[in-house]
């Protein structure tokens, strides 16, 4: 599925949440709500199993379901983004994060989104070595895909955080004239193999506020 697919249906999904979030916190009872949480709770439940036997596209089945009932279930979207992170659809894990984020637009979420995005990059360009990424890319990947505007400050942050939970600097900021272009690079440290990286993206997912 090409990338102009996916961002088509990820657009067709936000316009979904919201409306379903308008007419939830508008115009559904309390008693609607409940037997409705609880039947999505119950296939994310049925998804959950199916994850943690190895099969994660019966994982994926159950929780497509379980949004097509509450499309704002959290908990469903986060393990969407981790069961297509697992199979390196990483894409369509960037979409569920940025659908949490909308439904939820606390630094948390923006910070792991914008963490993930970074790591992806740097994974995707990874070679012999390392990996880097210009803030630059990063900043229109969130302007074309996800019609987001986030900051070098945001991004310095995210660094941050990625280097302070790995009790090291995994990745390093400098700033790289290129081509009469000016722009903060990114690029992961000496020692730092592709392998850390991706379990590094599979802990972003399961970040905790602080």
């Amino acid at each position: 599925m090409s990338n102009e697919l996916n961002k088509s249906l990820h657009d067709s999904d936000v316009n979904i949440i919201l409306e379903f979030k308008k007419k939830w916190d508008t115009s559904t009872d309390i008693q609607t709500k409940l037997l409705t949480a609880s039947l999505s709770d119950e296939l994310n439940n049925k998804g959950c199993d199916c994850f943690s036997n190895g099969d994660i596209d019966s994982a994926i089945e159950f929780y497509n379901k379980a949004l097509v009932i509450m499309a704002i279930n959290d908990d469903v979207i986060l393990n969407l983004a981790i069961c297509h992170n697992k199979k390196q659809e990483f894409h369509c894990a960037i979409y569920n994060l940025h659908k949490l984020y909308i439904l939820n637009p606390i630094n948390l979420y923006k910070n792991r989104i914008i963490s993930y995005v970074i790591v992806f990059h740097i994974v995707e360009n990874f070679d012999s070595g390392g990996g880097a990424v210009f803030s630059s890319r990063i900043i229109e990947y969130f302007k074309k895909e996800l019609s987001l505007s986030i900051s070098n400050y945001d991004i310095n942050e995210a660094v941050r955080e990625i280097n302070s939970s790995n009790n090291r600097k995994i990745l390093l900021l400098a700033n790289s004239p290129v081509m009469g272009l000016s722009s903060p690079i990114i690029y992961s440290s000496d020692g730092t193999e592709i392998s850390k990286l991706k379990s590094i993206a599979r802990a972003i997912l399961n970040w905790k506020d602080h």
